[in-house]
């Protein structure tokens, strides 16, 4: 048995599949007369739609080529038995990108953000032999090329780490697997400049089962408290409500959000509030961020209603920092590094200097400081 062997025949998970449908779904699929092949083909739509979307409520982009390289030519077969029994809504506007080819987006009715987990779950599917993955990265610079050759050098624990909610422990399951077999996708977004990756689209709990092959260094992870709040200040015109602004940054900014709006949102709802907020192309008015930028910072609030894309300015100002500065400096003193768009991976051993670094940049950006807080992955 080759070293490769050994080490697959360690890492039983491998050979396990969890796909993420609803329980409308499923319940069809236990009831059906379908094969395990079709059962599998049906459950991977909703698998592919949930596994990426932000907001579950939203229709999905996904291109013909995708869904034919998962589901095969006759994709269509399987996406009418759907259909008709109201698992899917499809779109029919076709991308107005003519190279596109033929582009339809995808929901799951009835699903949103506020019912998700408890309309959820997975179904178990065993493969009598390892599934294999090739990788699709297109490097187009150094800073990417660097990301790749680091993220060549992880690996995944022999046991994974249980992870407790259902849907998150089948998209854990996914994502360790494109890892182990190498399928990082690296590549930079195709408006923004964004570097984009398999470890990015990873379920946080999963990222625990992430090591360093043929190393005993730890690795941890950094991100941004408040990442797009602490962005704002680059767009304030006027030097009080600056000033009043980063003060905020330096507490709670998301207790002080609950505390205006008076309401029991958790962080990750708020985290929503603010993010459709400032990406909506119109700025809804009925927004609790929107309302409280307007009452306190009217300026900012202006300056942010008259952006095309404040979406776009927001990511782009980000990588502009986490990539390209923080990127080449990293690529400059060879540390090992790999962007996580408001954060980064890095050696526990470099911790210290890649923070003060971060802050360092940041500050000259943006004009003050950010908090960064860490994690270790792997101990």
């Amino acid at each position: 048995m080759t070293l490769k062997q050994k080490q697959n025949a360690e890492r039983t998970w491998l050979r396990q599949e969890l796909l993420v449908v609803t329980k409308h779904l499923a319940s069809l699929l236990e009831a059906s007369n379908l094969s395990g092949t079709d059962k599998r083909l049906r459950a991977l739509v909703h698998h592919i739609i949930v596994r990426d979307s932000e907001d579950v409520a939203f229709y999905r982009n996904i291109h013909s080529r995708i869904l034919s390289s998962y589901l095969g030519k006759n994709y269509s077969d399987v996406l009418n038995w759907l259909l008709e029994n109201d698992c899917l809504d499809i779109n029919h506007i076709y991308s107005s990108d003519t190279d596109a080819g033929f582009s339809k987006s995808y929901r799951i009715p009835d699903l949103t953000e506020d019912n998700r987990n408890l309309s959820l779950t997975a179904i178990a599917f065993d493969h009598p032999r390892i599934q294999r993955f090739n990788d699709d990265s297109n490097t187009t610079d150094a800073v990417s090329k660097f990301v790749l050759e680091n993220l060549k050098q992880l690996t995944v624990r022999k046991s994974l780490v249980h992870i407790d909610n259902i849907e998150r422990r089948a998209l854990g399951l996914e994502y360790c697997k494109w890892v182990y077999h190498k399928r990082f996708n690296v590549g930079y977004g195709d408006s923004s400049k964004r570097l984009f990756h398999t470890v990015i689209r990873m379920v946080k709990e999963a990222r625990v089962n992430l090591i360093l092959d043929q190393s005993i260094d730890s690795i941890c992870y950094f991100d941004i408290t408040a990442c797009y709040p602490n962005l704002l200040p680059y767009w304030a015109t006027d030097t009080q409500e600056e000033i009043r602004l980063v003060e905020i940054l330096k507490d709670d900014f998301y207790g002080v959000l609950a505390a205006y709006s008076k309401s029991n949102y958790s962080r990750d709802e708020l985290k929503r509030i603010v993010s459709r907020f400032l990406c909506h192309p119109d700025h809804p008015s009925n927004n609790i961020m929107g309302q409280w930028l307007q009452t306190y910072y009217p300026n900012l609030f202006a300056t942010i209603c008259s952006k095309k894309s404040m979406a776009l300015e927001l990511q782009n100002l980000e990588a502009d920092i986490i990539v390209e500065r923080l990127g080449n400096w990293a690529l400059l003193q060879r540390k090992w590094f790999v962007p996580m768009h408001d954060g980064f991976l890095c050696r526990v051993k470099d911790g210290a200097e890649m923070k003060h670094q971060t802050e360092y940049i940041f500050e000259k950006v943006i004009g003050h400081k950010p908090l960064l807080k860490q994690s270790i992955l792997a101990i």
